[in-house]
């Protein structure tokens, strides 16, 4: 017996074998120019594939939050003294550097919110490490500045 088969850009297949799987479905709407590829969900991927993408991204966003961070303590001062200055010299920034390298591009998974997601989570990671950082600066400063022995 055949079925009805509806394709998800909305067009009705009639008269689909009952043993036609969903890639055969696909193959032959092709075939016959009531679909394109683009109409098709794409396959679903393994989870280690997923994994890999996801921590593609995430350090791709932890790059560009080193960037960001460089940039701030380093490039940015420079190039705002030597503009004080009267100067029209400037220094690549390293976000900028690390971009021309593809250290920071991503694009490992599809477009979307889960995507944005990781990356600023990358990004917070950078920022995160930089600031535990200056915070234990700080507190390690702490006795000497107040005269206060440590323990």
């Amino acid at each position: 017996m055949a079925q009805e088969i509806e394709l998800p850009n909305g067009v009705i297949l009639y008269d689909v074998p009952d043993d036609a799987n969903d890639e055969q479905i696909k193959q032959e709407a092709i075939r016959m120019k009531v679909a394109v590829e683009s109409d098709f969900p794409k396959a679903a991927t393994n989870v280690g594939e997923d994994v890999l993408n996801t921590a593609g991204e995430l350090a791709a966003g932890f790059n560009r939050g080193v960037g960001n961070v460089g940039d701030f303590f380093i490039t940015d001062p420079i190039n705002a003294a030597s503009e004080l200055m009267g100067s029209d010299t400037r220094i690549p920034s390293v976000s900028d550097a690390m971009g021309s390298m593809g250290m920071n591009e991503g694009n490992f998974m599809e477009p979307g919110i889960p995507r944005d997601l990781t990356r600023r989570a990358g990004e917070a990671g950078a920022d995160a490490l930089v600031a535990g950082g200056v915070i234990r600066r700080a507190a390690a400063a702490i006795p000497e500045v107040t005269g206060v022995a440590a323990l």
